[in-house]
């Protein structure tokens, strides 16, 4: 926080001569050249920050010593080194949604609210929604709630639909490998949800929306806490019909889906360095769709459960050290019904449950200013009951210890190196070490540098060893491997982060991953046709090498008038060198810009958002399809209607894909959707 900074002198001439300069750079850098040249970005990204800055600098805010004398809280995260830090000081570049951003988006889950976020890449199919950071898929993206693992992957992907944002009170972002710290699964980032806690001594809220596809939205939560504890608890309902995006045909596109919650949350301090806390969750979903099966149709449903409970104890003799117990467990329980009408050749009936239970110690010690270590150990147990595997019942343990050393070698410079590592020994999978170093300098007090290499692993899932799994609809089948080896990763990443004055930051990253041993769904080639025409079967293997690569950047404004921007753009280059070609599925090329304006005198809110997607291709066997670039178009508009003691009533309403974008076979998302609600708080 640069509280002492004083606003820069101006010369305008210098700068609208710049801004001229930057324009005909600009120009000359969009030339046809730019696309034979895949590098040459890097010279139309210098150009468009060299034009901001100097425009930027007549509009933006002034520095916090010309604004308000108060002092701001500032954030503190703690994913990416699993210790508590003001954000401004992470080691580990680490991104933050926060409370207020998640009310401003009137977002109802975690997948709409990261869709708002330049280089998270959410996709959707069949009713859920995966994300894919750094060009990885969602099975490289481990998603933890309050710090703690989540199971019930589907297509190795957690369904990121099954967090209400009414439960979340931030969301911090890690990318690039965290398996040092994490372990399996943790390749291509972390997404760590931190849930809710009651702030006043008594609180309570509801909010509903209404929407196109009869889509309700309704939540409420009430609260309370006193010197040494709070609790809180959460109720939701929220259903739609789903949609269609090809009605010639019997197949639907969007499942159809009812869905309620509840989660409560309690924390205690028994004594002044021993607190204890738990967090509870129950989710009920019920999603249907239709798919096709020659000339009959086949209704697909899926019933989910998911429940959730964590305890734990963090006690702090003095203020150098800190000791964490926590345990957790998790069941995640899936019911799939396959229906054909007027008939029962296709006819399937599959229940399977997951269940993950973690215990995890850490200590942590400070030795003056300079010097933090981090032990840990931790313990799981994994286990999957199906009738879609032989024996209808496996299980696996992973016992872990992990350390990190966070060494500030220079304060002045805020030099620091963070070495450290972690050892997995896995009932099934034997052994992996992944370790980690990561730097961090200021060179000045507007920028920050930091640059990390690490290690990674993931060990394959139940579905992939054992999993029976059909899709009469589509003709196929897909068979499970038992002899899958664990995928392995080389990470590294690269940024800079510049904030020249208050207002305005501009980050950039280069990052690379190379994954070996990468799991993939092969075709099995079948020496005889019995009884007939048969779905094409699949069977997963340890075939691939491949790496991802590219470029993160993102620039945002703070004007004085209430007026916001953020923009971003990725560049993702892939390839699969198993089979010499592009992976499937990633554009090369995404940018957003999001504009956001707020009047507190007339409690007057509003953003708009638009997000372009380049070409991006799709392989399927031998098959090469290229989707066209499309435009993604938000906006949302909120007014405080009435502002009693303690009492908030707020109206908004919004619309989503106002461009009507997308198609059902590789781009399924939902088609232009208006809705409206209001929200009160006390």
């Amino acid at each position: 926080m640069l509280s002492n900074q004083k606003r820069p002198s101006l010369d305008v001439k210098q700068i609208l001569m710049s801004g001229i300069l930057s324009a005909l750079h600009i120009y000359h850098s969009c030339l046809p050249r730019f696309w034979v040249d895949r590098y040459q970005f890097v010279r139309l990204g210098g150009s468009l920050l060299s034009l901001c800055l100097g425009v930027s600098t007549l509009l933006a805010e002034p520095a916090a010593s010309e604004q308000l004398s108060g002092q701001e809280i500032e954030q503190i995260v703690v994913t990416g080194s699993r210790i508590e830090s003001k954000l401004s000081d992470a080691p580990i570049a680490t991104e933050v949604i926060d409370r207020t951003e998640i009310e401003v988006s009137g977002v109802e889950n975690l997948a709409d609210l990261l869709e708002e976020y330049g280089g998270l890449d959410v996709s959707r199919s069949l009713g859920r929604a995966n994300i894919r950071i750094q060009g990885l898929d969602s099975k490289y993206v481990l998603v933890l709630v309050n710090g703690q693992r989540t199971t019930g992957r589907v297509d190795g992907a957690i369904d990121l639909t099954r967090f209400a944002a009414e439960d979340i009170e931030r969301v911090e972002i890690v990318r690039g490998s965290s398996s040092a710290l994490y372990g399996t699964d943790a390749i291509g980032g972390v997404i760590n949800i931190i849930t809710r806690k009651a702030q006043e001594s008594f609180e309570a809220a509801i909010r509903a929306s209404y929407g196109s596809f009869n889509t309700v939205d309704v939540h409420g939560n009430t609260g309370a806490s006193g010197n040494r504890w709070s609790a809180r608890f959460t109720a939701g309902l929220h259903r739609g019909d789903g949609y269609d995006l090809s009605p010639e045909s019997p197949a639907t596109t969007g499942a159809a889906f009812d869905t309620y919650n509840v989660s409560a949350q309690a924390d205690w301090s028994i004594t002044d360095t021993l607190r204890i806390f738990s967090n509870g969750e129950y989710r009920f979903s019920d999603q249907w769709n239709q798919d096709p099966l020659g000339p009959a149709v086949l209704l697909r449903r899926n019933r989910t459960e998911t429940g959730l409970a964590t305890m734990g104890g963090d006690w702090r003799p003095n203020e150098t050290t800190q000791i964490q117990l926590t345990g957790h467990y998790t069941q995640y329980r899936d019911q799939f019904v396959l229906d054909q009408e007027g008939g029962i050749t296709a006819d399937d009936r599959q229940v399977t449950t997951d269940r993950l239970g973690q215990l995890t110690l850490q200590y942590n010690q400070s030795f003056g200013d300079s010097h933090q270590l981090t032990i840990g150990t931790e313990g799981y147990y994994e286990g999957i009951e199906t009738a879609r595997i032989p024996s209808g019942e496996r299980t696996r343990q992973r016992l872990a210890a992990y350390i990190q050393h966070q060494w500030t070698i220079l304060e002045e410079t805020k030099l620091v190196l963070v070495p450290g590592g972690r050892i997995d020994t896995d009932t099934q999978f034997g052994t992996h070490p992944t370790p980690k170093i990561s730097v961090r300098m200021d060179p000045h007090k507007t920028i920050t540098l930091r640059a990390s290499y690490g290690w990674g692993f993931r060990a394959p899932s139940f579905q992939e060893l054992y999993l029976f799994f059909q899709n009469p609809g589509a003709g196929y089948v897909v068979d499970g491997n038992p002899d899958l080896g664990p995928e392995k990763s080389r990470s590294a990443n690269i940024n800079v982060e510049y904030r020249p004055f208050r207002g305005l930051t501009a980050f950039v990253n280069i990052y690379r991953n190379d994954v070996e041993n990468l799991i993939n769904a092969e075709p099995v080639n079948r020496d005889s046709v019995v009884n007939g025409p048969q779905p094409e079967l699949f069977r997963y293997e340890n075939i691939a090498r491949a790496y991802t690569q590219g470029i993160e950047a993102s620039l945002g404004f703070r004007f004085r008038w209430g007026l916001g921007v953020d923009m971003s753009y990725t560049l993702t280059d892939t390839y699969d060198e198993e089979n010499d070609r592009v992976i499937s599925g990633r554009a090369r090329h995404r940018g957003s810009t999001t504009l956001s304006y707020g009047y507190i005198k007339w409690g007057l809110s509003s953003s708009m958002r638009a997000s372009l997607v380049g070409t991006t291709v799709f392989i399927e066997e031998d098959d090469q399809t290229e989707l066209d670039p499309y435009l993604l178009l938000d906006i949302r508009l909120s007014k405080t209607l009435v502002t009693l003691i303690n009492t908030e009533i707020d109206m908004f309403a919004g619309a989503e894909n106002l461009l009507n974008t997308g198609e059902e076979r590789f781009n399924p998302i939902q088609p232009r959707t208006f809705y409206v609600g209001a929200r009160g708080k006390m």
